[in-house]
């Protein structure tokens, strides 16, 4: 299943909410990332991290020098003023085409060209005004990059 929205997406429980994956469960936004996998927890973020718990061990003081790398995934998801899309490319039984050639275009005459990640993904669609995206993929795709 898949859930987007242009502006702001609520999930809302009265009760309890569960987020589940059988491998693994990643969290992003605002430029941070949450990853929960095999029994770990891993956070990343460029700005300061701060944890607010009432029971904590603690331990002698050290100190680390951390290097925080960005997390591209998380800027290719948010550009303010921007109306995005991304398309997947799935055979018939719901799997993942991947080095497929596409190209997509916009009312606007741009153009974004590439070929399919190793999920099926095309690069993130970004546009100023809302638009009808058209996207040729393989040969059809191909053919109209040397236009």
């Amino acid at each position: 299943m898949h859930i987007s929205a242009e502006q702001k997406l609520s999930l809302v429980s009265a009760s309890d909410m569960l987020f589940a994956g059988k491998k693994k469960v990643t969290l992003i936004g605002g430029g941070s990332y949450l990853i929960i996998e095999g029994g770990k927890i891993e956070y990343g973020t460029d700005t300061t991290y701060t944890r607010k718990v009432k029971r904590t061990h603690l331990t002698g003081n050290i100190s680390q020098e951390v290097r925080f790398d960005s997390f591209s995934v998380a800027k290719d998801l948010v550009r303010e003023g921007f109306y995005d899309e991304q398309f997947r490319v799935l055979t018939n039984d719901g799997k993942p085409l991947q080095n497929v050639p596409y190209l997509i275009t916009n009312t606007q005459g741009e153009t974004f060209k590439g070929a399919t990640d190793s999920q099926g993904l095309c690069d993130r669609v970004f546009t100023k005004d809302i638009s009808t995206l058209t996207i040729y993929l393989g040969i059809q795709a191909l053919e109209k990059w040397n236009v």
